[in-house]
């Protein structure tokens, strides 16, 4: 990773990782592959959430909400290890790019500006294009293999397994737990 002339951004103003000092650090090498233009309106114009910031849950301010695109990452999606030449590394760092991309590309969202499933489709296009741009430029400045589409298609199939699973297990816990409370 370059580091000579990197301009330092206060990540604590615009990443929430719930203070785990990992995930913001992964998320903050990630931002610094991006394109220096394209680093500095994020750190401007986005605020960047995992989803293991919030113990319960949290509310987002108004002000935040109104002035402020907000990225929230899914706490599965942050590699075992930072290592750029790593896969799921790579993964991760698409992802950032690609949810990035859509708030440069300022896409609206299927649930809450009501958007057809067609135009959703067309964004999440749009979004790959200039998320695998940025990663092409990044992976040939850096030596590393490009990312191919087909790799980004076997992530996602594996994290949509992952939460498969998870639910599984989650309502297998609940029943247990509503078992549980019955017998009392």
């Amino acid at each position: 990773m370059e580091s000579k002339s990197r301009i330092i951004y206060p990540f604590d103003t615009f990443c929430f990782c719930g203070g785990i000092i990992y995930e913001i650090n992964c998320l903050r090498e990630s931002l610094y592959c991006l394109p220096p233009d394209t680093l500095k309106w994020c750190s401007e114009n986005v605020v960047y959430f995992s989803t293991s910031a919030f113990k319960t849950g949290s509310r987002l301010s108004r002000r935040a909400c109104e002035t402020k695109e907000i990225i929230i990452l899914s706490d599965k999606i942050f590699p075992l290890s930072f290592t750029p030449s790593d896969k799921s590394t790579r993964f991760f760092i698409f992802i950032v790019f690609h949810e990035t991309a859509h708030a440069v590309l300022k896409h609206q969202c299927m649930r809450f500006d009501k958007i057809t499933g067609e135009r959703k489709e067309l964004q999440e296009q749009e979004a790959d294009v200039l998320a695998l741009e940025w990663f092409e430029t990044y992976a040939k400045r850096n030596g590393f293999p490009i990312l191919k589409k087909a790799e980004i298609d076997e992530y996602e199939r594996i994290i949509n397994q992952h939460i498969e699973i998870s639910a599984q297990i989650q309502k297998k816990c609940l029943a247990k737990r509503i078992k549980q409370f019955e017998r009392l």
